[in-house]
């Protein structure tokens, strides 16, 4: 296994443990289709308790609205009304969006890995 020198320092280390693992290249490739399979599967309850946090609080649900509009613009285009969202602008005008979103990483998928979710204390 080879990476070029413009590989990310993550998929580097990631070789690198591999080889130290004794992995073979077909090994390693099913490891990291696998994380991909993780990744993915996860992303059905995050998206859940994610958007349940925001709408459990009229305020915080207010102040995420807030925080959107900052980052679309409404037009007509042939007749109809659309909305763009600028997908650049999240780190900059969303900072509240981000982290609900990093808190509800944190708070569910280690505890979905391992079958146990903490109860809500709001």
């Amino acid at each position: 296994m080879q990476l070029t020198t413009r590989a990310p320092p993550v998929s580097s280390k990631n070789v690198l443990t591999a080889k130290i693992a004794g992995l073979g290249q077909d090994d390693f490739l099913n490891v990291e289709i696998g994380l991909l399979f993780a990744a993915s599967t996860n992303t059905a309850p995050s998206t859940f308790w994610f958007i349940c946090y925001i709408l459990s609080s009229e305020s915080l649900l207010a102040e995420v609205r807030a925080e959107i509009s900052k980052i679309l613009t409404r037009k007509t285009v042939n007749g109809t009304d659309t909305v763009e969202l600028d997908s650049t602008g999240f780190r900059q005008h969303c900072p509240l969006l981000i982290s609900i979103w990093e808190e509800t990483l944190a708070l569910w998928i280690p505890r979905h890995r391992c079958g146990w979710s903490p109860k809500t204390q709001y």
